[in-house]
């Protein structure tokens, strides 16, 4: 809420039970009390709502994995820094991946919003939800 014209607003919680309530700690706040003698209109400029409600049961599709490499989606190979090194790294496009196929590091797997990089030993596994499955290498946990 806020007076009108007021540079910015003060969130006050809404009480089901009085629903007057809200105004009343509005027009008490320390903030609205020092420009409250002038009594200008109170507008609500945000109502934000939180509910929780049933929704309907989601079973995504999964498809069987088939041993694969992933090599119709890879398309290009790049030299890479790792661990002091310049190595010899395939670049994998993310959704050209199927489920079975199995990615070893030095990879990047790339998509429009994100990359994930394997370092030297680390794997990825498309598995049947089309997730990638990481099995780092003891050093790169730490």
């Amino acid at each position: 809420m806020r007076y009108r014209r007021q540079g910015y607003e003060l969130n006050v919680s809404y009480d089901m039970e009085a629903p007057t309530a809200p105004l009343r700690r509005f027009t008490c706040s320390p903030a609205a009390l020092r420009i409250l003698r002038c009594r200008p209109a109170v507008e609500i400029v945000n109502l934000r709502l939180r509910m929780i409600a049933p929704a309907e049961p989601y079973a995504p599709p999964r498809k069987d994995p088939v041993p694969g490499d992933g090599s119709a989606a890879r398309y290009a190979e790049r030299e890479v820094f790792f661990d002091g090194n310049f190595l010899p790294t395939r670049l994998y496009r993310r959704h050209l991946l199927v489920p079975g196929d199995v990615i070893p590091g030095p990879a990047m797997i790339t998509e429009y919003t994100a990359a994930t990089v394997l370092p030297p030993g680390c794997t990825a596994e498309v598995d049947g939800f089309e997730n990638l499955i990481l099995a780092l290498t003891e050093r790169e946990r730490k």
